[in-house]
């Protein structure tokens, strides 16, 4: 039996793999070090709906932290502890290859505030509708 791929959808907490920079940095000068780098899971929200993510193999999504620094751009969100929703850190990235596996759903009124900063950010109109 075939084991079905995970697409995510908006809304989505999904853990990533991700690889620091600094390490992607050295890396890319040595590849026989690039086999021995093990990625870091990093939680973030998906901000794509399902039908891009689909489409293109891609999801947008910004990171969360546990870092809390009271940042303008911060969306407070509660898992296992506070955290952090980064607004501003927006990211595309391949959801296959970044081994993307859910954890939960957020409330769409999180979402809400996610777009209403980036909205401001960008220098959009954002209207809830």
């Amino acid at each position: 039996m075939i084991a079905k791929k995970y697409t995510p959808d908006l809304g989505d907490v999904v853990s990533l793999d991700f690889i620091p920079s600094e390490e992607t940095n050295t890396s890319e000068a040595n590849p026989q070090e690039a086999k021995d780098i093990k990625p870091k899971q990093r939680l973030a929200v998906v901000l794509s709906p399902i039908t891009y993510n689909k489409a293109s193999g891609l999801c947008v999504c910004v990171p969360i932290t546990s870092q809390i620094r009271d940042y303008p751009f911060e969306v407070p969100i509660t898992l296992k502890t506070k955290m952090m929703i980064l607004a501003d850190q927006i990211k595309s990235v391949d959801f296959a290859q970044r081994n993307a596996t859910p954890i939960t759903k957020i409330h769409i009124s999180k979402i809400y505030q996610i777009k209403k900063l980036l909205a401001s950010l960008l220098g959009l109109q954002f209207a809830l509708n």
